[in-house]
């Protein structure tokens, strides 16, 4: 029987296949490496991107064909930002809720809910438009802006872009595709940065994240961070993503111009060191004693009598100012700033959030200063609260625009500008007014410890704090002509009593103590036992105000003011003539 032969497989076609198997391994890898590191092509959701699309968890709906996003600077609003995240189109019209005008663009754009009045005051004046109307008054004057200026949209008043150009630092555009508002202020700097490549914005910095824009080499962008060889940009349409470092230019800082014209604040400061005593005066009869007040006074040149009240809730002043005190005075060589008090919250809240009424309190006031030769006003408003911050920097704004047409010199009593009282808008006061006094006394008054009044320690802190808001050379600080008993009882509790230096003194007599000098808070000490009580005595006297005086004379400041004259002992004035001639 013939065997057969089995036929041999080509030894070419074994190589064949495992080529081909490798070459199926190396196209499955490369779409794995390409899906894996290729640029992501997906392109963002815009609408969402901007905060246009419903928010289901907030009950908010899609954005109507009415509104818009809003871009300012470089911040893309949402509800975090704000309730009123989206503008609002009327034909060529874009409106903007105001507290986001106020936050982001320009606090002095101010509304009255009470008179229905949006009101934007600078250094010479305001403009006041009634809501829903395009006529405003300026100077006394009716105008018509050939706009509604101001609208209440949904319980909110939205002020037109139109009329915040064209009274502000900002400009805008209107955009579309989404539709948004982009709005740039013209002030400080900026880093900037020309596209070298066409590339992707991207909404983060990874080259997989969604694209937000297409990027076109030559186009300006405005550099605002980097992160690992990313730049965070936004574009002159808006757009705000991430692009990679390597395709950008150098970047320069260039400054941040606007065609608006700031009106100039100007200031009226008195030649030399201010010393200021506030004088307590509670009926028209006590101007008589002024001699009895000052017969051995020195190192003064400013006394600050307490002349005006607000008399009613219309805006009505009660005024104790007399010719024969301003008279007296200016014989003298001092200057009288009259002090605008309020005895009460109440006397506030019901005048400082109507228009009228504050002009009403305005115009008693000067006429009373131009009546008698009163050479400024001193503003001691203390019993606000947060919501009326709003109001009563108003009332500082419209008093200062007066008090800068008549040349009387303004300053406002403050208390130190920590950020829980921020809401009083020192450095806004700072920049209308002409001084800031900041009250650098009562300190352990606000808790159950005893301590200094006004020790070395908190006056440094106070004067720290203040370099970042007010302007130094027209700062004025506040020291006490007064000290308190503090009663630590054996319960634990703790009392205190406020004293004037003469009464210290007799205490002191009274009970034969002996003070230890404390240099760490520029105190004499002292303490005695009475039943179950330890009275702890910080002495306000003329060592520790020399020791006040001596750390202040370090800083740049315009001067001194003193709370208040009658309360001092007699050998304070030759201290105080060494420091302030």
């Amino acid at each position: 029987m013939d065997a057969r032969k089995r036929p041999r497989r080509s030894a070419g076609m074994g190589y064949f296949t495992i080529l081909l198997i490798i070459l199926i391994i190396i196209a499955a890898a490369g779409v794995f490496v390409s899906k894996r590191f290729a640029p992501s092509k997906t392109r963002a959701d815009l609408m969402e991107y901007y905060n246009l699309t419903a928010y289901e968890r907030l009950g908010r709906d899609a954005a109507g064909s009415d509104e818009l996003a809003i871009v300012i600077n470089d911040t893309i609003l949402d509800e975090e930002n704000t309730e009123k995240f989206r503008a609002v189109r009327s034909g060529d019209d874009v409106y903007v809720e105001i507290s986001i005008i106020q936050s982001n663009i320009d606090e002095r754009f101010y509304l009255d809910s009470n008179e229905g009045l949006v009101i934007f005051t600078n250094a010479v004046g305001s403009v006041i438009a009634p809501v829903d109307s395009s006529v405003y008054t300026e100077e006394g004057q009716e105008h018509d802006a050939g706009y509604v200026i101001a609208r209440q949209i949904n319980g909110s008043i939205y002020l037109n872009m139109k009329f915040v150009d064209e009274h502000s630092a900002a400009s805008y555009q209107v955009l579309e595709d989404p539709a948004r508002v982009y709005i740039r202020m013209g002030a400080g700097t900026a880093e900037y940065a020309t596209v070298s490549s066409n590339t992707k914005m991207r909404l983060s910095s990874s080259k997989k994240s969604s694209i937000v824009a297409d990027i076109s080499k030559g186009e300006r962008l405005k550099v605002l961070s980097i992160d690992d060889g990313w730049y965070k940009a936004i574009n002159e349409q808006g757009f705000l993503g991430y692009v990679p470092e390597s395709a950008l230019g150098e970047i320069t800082t260039q400054e941040l111009t606007s065609d608006y014209s700031e009106p100039e604040y100007t200031h009226i400061l008195e030649d030399g060191n201010i010393s200021m005593a506030w004088h307590g005066i509670y009926y028209y009869d006590s101007n008589q004693y002024i001699a009895d007040y000052t017969y051995n006074m020195k190192g003064i040149n400013i006394l600050a009598p307490t002349w005006f009240l607000f008399a009613d809730p219309y805006g009505d002043i009660l005024s104790y100012a007399s010719p024969d005190y301003v008279n007296y005075a200016h014989e003298n060589g001092w200057k009288v700033w009259a002090v605008l008090e309020d005895m009460d919250a109440e006397s506030s809240s019901e005048i400082l959030p109507y228009t009228s009424r504050r002009q009403t309190a305005i115009g008693q006031i000067i006429n009373e200063c131009l009546a008698y030769g009163i050479d400024g006003i001193n503003v001691d408003i203390e019993l606000i609260t947060a919501s009326e911050g709003r109001d009563f920097i108003q009332f500082i704004r419209e008093l200062s625009v007066a008090c800068r047409r008549n040349q009387l010199v303004l300053s406002v009593d403050d208390y130190t500008p920590y950020s829980y009282n921020a809401y009083r808008h020192t450095a806004e006061q700072s920049r209308i007014c002409d001084y800031v006094a900041i009250m650098a006394y009562d300190d352990y008054v606000g808790g159950n410890v005893a301590g200094p009044n006004s020790g070395l320690p908190f006056l440094e802190e106070v004067l720290g704090v203040c370099q970042d808001v007010v302007d130094m050379d027209r700062l004025i600080i506040g020291l006490p002509f007064y000290s308190r008993l503090w009663y630590q009882h054996s319960d634990g509790t703790v009392g205190r009593d406020t004293s004037d230096m003469n009464n210290i003194e007799e205490v002191t007599l009274n009970h034969g103590l002996t003070y230890n000098w404390l240099a760490d808070v520029g105190y004499d000490y002292a303490e005695y036992e009475e039943e179950d009580t330890t009275v702890r005595i910080w002495y306000e006297n003329v060592n520790s105000l020399e020791a006040k005086l001596n750390l202040l004379s370090k800083y740049n400041i315009a001067g001194v003011s003193y709370w208040r004259l009658g309360q001092e002992t007699s050998n304070v004035w030759d201290v105080l003539s060494q420091y302030y001639q």
